[in-house]
């Protein structure tokens, strides 16, 4: 029967070793994708007057070149390590978008950089002084406008290889509406019974993930699938605590990440979860989960103890160590019986299925792993 137990509790709900990436030397930071191979990438301040730049994590935080005496921010990488983003200066309409690989930038135009896939093939937008925005490609040299729905405004966010965008763009009331580019060509995706959507990132296989309003005009999240030019699957994927919630990463596996409540979450399996529920490490509030790659890897932001700082979680291999020191031994033990039958923990005080309660089945699975040692 314990068996038992612990099998249900291992299979249900991982936990994670949260690693603080850190900052430029300024003040805050924000991790906005990661590779398959482990790649981060994002924002961070400087001590300049906590100017913005763009960087890169692996192992180590580096800064991306920005304009001389501007900034930088880096919203997407690929598998070849190529990040995209955006040069600026404060005051621009818009910026310079750019690739950074090995240490060399290459500038590719007058619009902001959000995706790019392993053919090196980029998606964005482009502001004007007037408050127009125009969702773009680029690849090889070449720009191109894409075309929008009748709304004439939009924004491509994601790409993944098979040559799927995803983004927004508005219809002819003016609604925003979650937009997918199939061979070119715009397709409004739907809401869940409301107005407005919007879709945040797309992974091979279809995927496509983000945020729809209700018939209340409540957004949350969703996932669906793109079968061809097929909208499929289109699904509410709820809230943590029953307010909104929003969708901003998916892997190929459909595991999906994202914010709800100001808490960052993971659905998995059909369950949404909070991940300040199933992290090992103290002193973090994790707000904003925004992207997780085919290792379960999750990067976004939140606060360490009290300040902003971008994350990257790490499954831990150990079922059953509760402090992260990769071992589940007698302080493990102690911290669970110590929450034994308590209610509203978290899985650092024991709560190893995520059901919210302390008890005999998170014992189980701790028991059946006690005296392990994991690297």
């Amino acid at each position: 029967m314990l068996g038992a137990l612990a099998t249900t509790a291992v299979s249900q709900t991982p936990s994670y070793q949260v690693t603080d990436l850190g900052t430029l030397g300024g003040f805050s930071s924000i991790a906005w994708d990661i590779s398959d191979a482990g790649l981060v990438v994002g924002q961070a301040t400087t001590n300049d007057h906590d100017a913005v730049m763009g960087f890169s994590f692996d192992g180590a935080l580096s800064e991306l070149d920005p304009f001389p005496g501007g900034q930088a921010i880096a919203f997407g990488v690929n598998e070849g390590g190529h990040a995209v983003g955006v040069q600026f200066h404060l005051g621009d309409v818009g910026g310079v978008a750019a690739i950074w690989h090995n240490g060399t930038t290459t500038q590719l135009g007058a619009f902001e950089a959000r995706g790019i896939n392993d053919a090196n093939f980029v998606v964005g937008m482009q502001l004007d002084t007037l408050g127009g925005v125009t969702p773009v490609t680029w690849q090889a040299g070449m720009m191109n406008n894409l075309p929008t729905l009748t709304g004439g405004k939009g924004a491509a966010r994601a790409v993944n290889n098979e040559g799927l965008i995803v983004g927004g763009s508005t219809n002819a009331a003016g609604a925003n509406r979650a937009t997918a580019w199939v061979a070119g060509n715009p397709i409004d995706m739907g809401t869940l019974g409301g107005q407005r959507s919007d879709a945040y990132d797309t992974e091979d296989g279809g995927w496509v993930v983000g945020s729809a309003d209700l018939a209340n005009g409540s957004p949350h999240a969703f996932r669906a699938r793109m079968v061809g030019s097929s909208v499929t699957g289109f699904t509410d994927l709820g809230t943590v605590e029953g307010g909104t919630s929003q969708a901003y990463g998916v892997n190929a596996a459909g595991d999906v990440v994202g914010t709800s409540d100001w808490n960052a979450f993971l659905w998995r399996d059909g369950m949404m979860h909070n991940l300040n529920q199933l992290i090992v490490t103290q002193g973090w509030e994790l707000t904003h989960a925004m992207a997780i790659n085919s290792a379960g890897e999750i990067v976004g932001r939140g606060r360490h103890d009290g300040e902003l700082r971008a994350f990257l979680l790490t499954e831990v291999t150990c079922e059953g160590d509760l402090n992260g020191d990769n071992m589940v031994d007698l302080s493990d033990l102690a911290s669970l019986l110590a929450h034994f039958g308590t209610s509203g923990v978290s899985r650092a005080d024991g709560d190893l299925d995520g059901n919210g309660t302390v008890d005999l089945a998170d014992l189980a699975a701790l028991l059946a792993h006690f005296g392990e040692v994991c690297n």
